[in-house]
């Protein structure tokens, strides 16, 4: 995260190298792991059998609080990054397999209309980005 954040600070325009080999990854890396974490303790706590925390087990309204969490992160992270699409899209795309595991694997409709929710604002921060700190330098 930290180098994520360096990142992000420089102020020179990066090389089509630094672009594809550095920024890229680094932006993808930190998007999975805003997500990851909070994803694997909602997942942990179900599995473990956590379900008396004053939440409704229908509803799983601990996970849609979870989401909400990576959510907001995502979305700050996004605006302080100046609208770092590869590190959106990746926090989206993990949202996105949330939603899909909770249709297919195991059928739990509140917790994929949560993450589906919460991917749709995670987008929010890319309306009307320009793309100028994501292209390499002109040459």
């Amino acid at each position: 995260m930290l180098a994520f954040i360096e990142l992000v600070r420089t102020s020179r325009p990066l090389t089509r190298a630094e672009v594809w080999f550095v920024r890229l990854p680094l932006s993808v890396f930190t998007g999975w792991i805003t997500v990851a974490p909070i994803a694997n303790i909602a997942f942990a706590l179900r599995s473990s059998g956590v379900r008396d925390l004053g939440l409704a087990e229908t509803t799983w309204a601990w996970a849609a609080l979870m989401f909400a969490a990576a959510t907001l992160i995502g979305v700050a992270m996004t605006r302080f990054s100046e609208g770092n699409a590869w590190y959106a899209g990746t926090v989206v795309w993990a949202l996105i397999g949330i939603v899909v595991a909770n249709v297919v694997r195991e059928p739990n409709l509140t917790v994929a209309i949560a993450a589906g929710a919460a991917g749709l604002v995670a987008l929010s921060p890319l309306a009307g980005t320009t793309m100028t700190r994501l292209t390499p330098a002109a040459k």
